[in-house]
């Protein structure tokens, strides 16, 4: 089960504990169904900060409240901020399955840089990147200025090139 939450520790607490509440539910579910849960933390751009900090400190938070997924999905970040994820993981839940970098649409360069950021951890298995892919290829296609062949061979190369800067 993927379960996508835009959380921000410094959200009003009526928010966040409306938040919390539906992420323990979603927890509780994924139990009872025997299902492995990913959870994507993604902190709303609209508050100042280290979105990496914000990520980091909206885990501990999870973990504090007894969630434990499988799995992580969050934005690049610093070697700093995965360092710190890497030991925040040990710490609470040595047996998750790992983290996954997601792509926010950014440019496939700084995806790449992204990576290079995240080379040292233990915990990063991988990349779930889609927008970043096809939206511009997809675009095009939609607009009629490219056919099926083009489009297939943007979204190609840039699936390509993603996976040589993870490599």
């Amino acid at each position: 089960v993927k379960c996508l939450v835009f959380y921000h520790p410094d959200d009003p607490a009526p928010l966040r504990a409306e938040q919390e509440e539906w992420l323990q539910q979603v927890w509780e579910a994924t139990r009872q169904s025997c299902h492995e849960l990913l959870l994507e933390v993604i902190p709303p751009r609209e508050l100042p900060g280290d979105p990496g900090e914000a990520t980091l400190r909206a885990i501990r938070r999870f973990y504090d409240l007894g969630l434990r997924p499988e799995w992580w999905k969050v934005g690049a970040m610093a070697a700093r901020h995965w360092q710190t994820l890497d030991a925040l993981v040990q710490e609470c839940d040595p047996y998750c399955r790992g983290a996954v970098i997601l792509g926010l649409s950014q440019p496939l360069e700084q995806l790449v840089a992204g990576f290079a950021q995240a080379r040292g951890s233990r915990i990063v298995r991988g990349f779930m990147i889609g927008r970043s892919v096809w939206a511009e290829a997809s675009r095009a296609w939609l607009a009629g200025q490219i056919g099926d062949t083009e489009l297939q061979a943007r979204v190609s190369a840039n699936f390509r090139r993603l996976i040589d800067g993870w490599r």
